[in-house]
């Protein structure tokens, strides 16, 4: 079997980023082939996500943060590493640097950078003293073995200097494939070669095969609705709330254990929440609301009405370009309502039915066979 190496952020407490390299690895060996997430742990990802003492500047800010993560985020900052623990494939080996991860070329027959915002300039430091060129796959040795999926730049113009790093960095990659149809026809020109659109990873699996890997959590109401957001889901309680008012359910919050900022802490939030009970929870909400791009992916692989709070579309930005990627593979048709008068925001509502299931399934498939492709 060919041994195949996934590079992306796995260590972030992130569950979107988690499971879609959860999804990636589990794919690749479904396939047939022999792959592992590369245990890449770089000094930035591992400060921001796995520093208990908060770095913040004002003392309040600091105090609360430092609270929160001892008294409400400990838990669920434990439920991510059971979960790469137990269900993920990692490599045995900790990598910490770009030369460490060099060791790796002997090791592997293939190298798969992506998905999630791998070669975002803004997320990834590609210049300076600190610069990480790893999600560029400059360690590998040979260009043969070198393969994006899904891969996701994150914004919608590369600077000259940039653009002319991922001009020399990607050009000899074997294989590249983008997340975002505006990252293919950004690369595409730049590179001088076709570039390939595929779903996220999350998306190559069923909803059949993510309740294996789900875990039930115990609510005091078990009709209700979803609400999930990075930040707390501060900005999405009050269209959450009055949709809970007309459907006469509950609202149940969750968000990922925070990095920055102090949690908008209300009695629906719920704690000790998991990659494997952010799974149950999707699946068994009765509608979620959230701005979040992994949130809405698992919304409508479960096919659930789903509330996305989005930028304006006059403001069109790669916050956009991700979401209108995602609805293209599910052909879904898309209403606006709810707009607060003078915010600039809007949610869009997608229903079950508003969905066509055989042009998602179609487009998995093209991306399943692209990856088998990629790891023959």
């Amino acid at each position: 079997m060919k041994r195949v190496a996934v590079l992306t952020f796995h260590r972030a407490n992130n569950y979107g980023a988690l499971l879609q390299a959860h999804a990636l690895s589990h794919v690749i060996n479904r396939l047939g082939a022999n792959g592992e997430v590369l245990d890449y742990r770089p000094c930035a990802m591992e400060t921001f996500y796995h520093s208990f003492i908060p770095r913040v500047k004002r003392v309040k800010s600091f105090l609360l943060l430092l609270l929160y993560r001892i008294f409400r985020d400990a838990k669920t900052r434990r439920r991510f590493a059971e979960f790469r623990r137990d269900m993920m494939r990692v490599s045995a080996q900790v990598y910490r640097s770009l030369s460490e991860l060099k060791m790796a070329n002997e090791l592997y027959d293939v190298f798969i950078v992506g998905s999630d915002q791998v070669w975002n300039p803004e997320i990834v430091k590609t210049f300076g003293e600190d610069s990480d060129l790893a999600y560029l796959l400059d360690f590998v040795q040979d260009a043969g073995k070198k393969k994006s999926y899904a891969a996701s730049i994150g914004v919608s113009v590369l600077n000259d200097q940039t653009g002319a790093l991922y001009r020399d960095k990607l050009s000899d990659f074997s294989t590249i494939s983008v997340r975002e149809h505006n990252a293919a026809e950004l690369l595409a020109p730049l590179l001088n070669r076709q570039v390939r659109t595929v779903c996220d990873p999350v998306l190559l699996m069923s909803a059949e095969e993510w309740a294996e890997f789900e875990r039930p959590y115990k609510l005091p109401n078990n009709d209700y609705i979803l609400v999930y957001s990075v930040g707390g889901g501060r900005e999405l309680l009050p269209y959450a709330g009055q949709l809970a008012a007309q459907e006469r359910c509950a609202v149940y919050t969750i968000q990922p254990p925070i990095v920055g900022t102090a949690s908008y802490c209300q009695k629906q939030r719920l704690t000790g929440v998991g990659p494997a009970e952010f799974i149950w929870l999707i699946h068994h909400a009765r509608a979620v609301v959230t701005s979040s791009f992994h949130g809405s992916a698992f919304s409508l692989l479960f096919q659930k009405e789903l509330h996305v709070r989005q930028e304006s579309r006059l403001k069109q930005n790669h916050r956009n370009s991700r979401f209108d990627s995602l609805f293209k593979y599910f052909c879904v048709t898309d209403v606006h309502c709810g707009a607060k008068e003078g915010s600039g925001d809007d949610f869009i509502v997608i229903l079950p039915e508003g969905q066509k299931r055989s042009v998602f399934e179609c487009n998995r498939s093209a991306a399943l066979d692209f990856l088998r492709f990629m790891i023959q």
